[in-house]
């Protein structure tokens, strides 16, 4: 009797060392559990911002074209304007040259004119 007396004893803390070793490996599992959930929000959050990241990146490409564009566009023009004022000034220039020459030329002959006059008043 003493033998199942110690028996049954030992048997009754074998079954707490297994209930122990059951909650510690539920304890485990719960902890494990919470350590994925929370792995798989930031994954998941991680994921949103890369998708929204992107978006924006892609409307970043889109603005800068546009801009590129533009700036295109206004290089062009100007250089259009530029050239069209190199021409004007050009023919100013040549204008201003036939002016002189046309002023010379009439000077020449006034002078030329008033010499006769004076050889005819002369005479």
């Amino acid at each position: 009797e003493d033998h199942n007396i110690e028996h049954w004893y030992e048997m009754e803390c074998r079954l707490q060392y297994m209930q122990a070793q059951v909650e510690e490996a539920q304890a485990a599992l719960a902890r494990k559990h919470v350590i994925q959930q929370e792995a798989t929000d930031k994954a998941e959050r991680l994921e949103e911002e890369k998708t929204d990241l992107e978006e924006k990146y892609a409307n970043a490409l889109e603005e800068i074209k546009s801009l590129q564009d533009i700036l295109t566009a206004e290089v062009a023009k100007k250089e259009e304007e530029i050239k069209i004022k190199e021409e004007t000034m050009a023919t100013l220039e040549q204008t201003k040259n036939t002016l002189r020459k046309t002023e010379e030329t009439l000077a020449e002959e006034i002078q030329k004119k008033e010499e006769t006059m004076a050889k005819l008043a002369e005479t």
